[in-house]
């Protein structure tokens, strides 16, 4: 008798299984989403493997989410050897989630990585040697060649960015909000970052705390010019860089809400506005433009994401099906 009803229940519920299963072979997942194995799923929120998939739904937004930034950080061609990527080292804030990885940047190599080791630079004491003191060290000054343009001129960082949060702004109005150090330059993710001046690569890394991928140049007069939010680099400590060398590009890494660059331009170790001495801004007409554009690609943007969070949805949705199909077969 329970061999008779076992196989009736078997009957009814082969049709539905079969349909569930040929629509989800027929809507499969994009390359740029990948919903986590259930082995994975079960490490990260502590269930067991037969009920991670059944958590699925709430894990694949985040992973949208999270992966929606990387398709299109496909490498540079230009540089053949980048360092590990390492984790991504995610936090939430005021409602948002960011991410200070991954690192993205070449290998340091040659006569550059001699000069950091002897130097000391890359490094965590020298980032708050560069950015705290009154004066660089005298070695880092002394490596670095008569600048080729005029002194205290800083060029435009984004050639293809418009000024965007100003240095000194608070966030949002709040008067206990500590003032803006820098300068928001809005621009096209993967978007040249290049040197405002003559320099040498003090840290290019990511491993300073809501700065992303960021680089720092000291410059012959003893100034300190600083580059955040990169989805990669293009430089390592101890390479010398000429004014427009490209450094990077611009990105979210960090605390970023877009994509932008956080420029900041130190004098004797305090943060100073650098407007006066930037050349090569975009023009009104040219910025307005900019902006207008920045705001389409923002838009589409988070239309994309809104699909690719629905599609993984429902994708994790069908594997949840499964998994308490396969859960019920499992216990017969």
């Amino acid at each position: 008798m329970a061999t008779c009803v076992l196989g009736l229940l078997a009957m009814r519920l082969a049709p539905s299984l079969a349909a569930a299963e040929a629509h989800f072979e027929s809507e499969p997942l994009t390359s740029a989403l990948t919903i986590p194995r259930p082995e994975r799923a079960s490490r990260e929120v502590g269930a067991s493997p037969a009920t991670a998939e059944a958590v699925a739904p709430e894990v694949a937004a985040s992973v949208a989410a999270a992966e929606f930034d990387e398709r299109a950080d496909a490498p540079d061609e230009t540089i053949t050897q980048w360092q590990p990527a390492g984790p991504r080292r995610c936090t939430r804030r005021h409602g948002h989630r960011y991410c200070d990885g991954p690192l993205r940047a070449p290998i340091p190599h040659g006569v550059a990585a001699e000069r950091a080791a002897r130097l000391g630079l890359g490094t965590r004491e020298a980032w708050f040697r560069a950015l705290s003191v009154e004066e660089p060290e005298a070695s880092w000054l002394a490596e670095i060649p008569a600048a080729t343009h005029e002194e205290g001129a800083l060029l435009w960082p984004v050639p293809e960015g418009f000024l965007g949060r100003g240095f000194g702004n608070r966030l949002y109005g709040n008067p206990h909000a500590t003032p803006h150090p820098g300068l928001d330059m809005p621009a096209a993710s993967g978007a040249e970052v290049r040197a405002a001046a003559d320099g040498l690569v003090i840290y290019a890394g990511d491993e300073r705390r809501g700065y992303g991928n960021v680089v720092l140049l000291v410059h012959r007069g003893g100034d300190v010019t600083l580059y955040a939010h990169c989805r990669a680099l293009h430089v390592f400590a101890g390479e010398l860089v000429e004014r427009g060398a490209r450094l990077g590009e611009v990105g979210k890494r960090g605390l970023a809400h877009g994509n932008h660059l956080h420029f900041e331009w130190r004098r004797r170790g305090h943060a100073k506005n650098p407007v006066r001495h930037l050349v090569g801004r975009p023009d009104h007409a040219a910025e307005t433009e900019l902006a207008n554009a920045q705001r389409d690609r923002r838009r589409e943007g988070e239309a994309e994401l809104h699909e690719l969070r629905e599609r993984a949805e429902r994708n994790a949705a069908l594997r949840a099906r499964r998994a308490a199909h396969r859960a019920a077969a499992a216990r017969r």
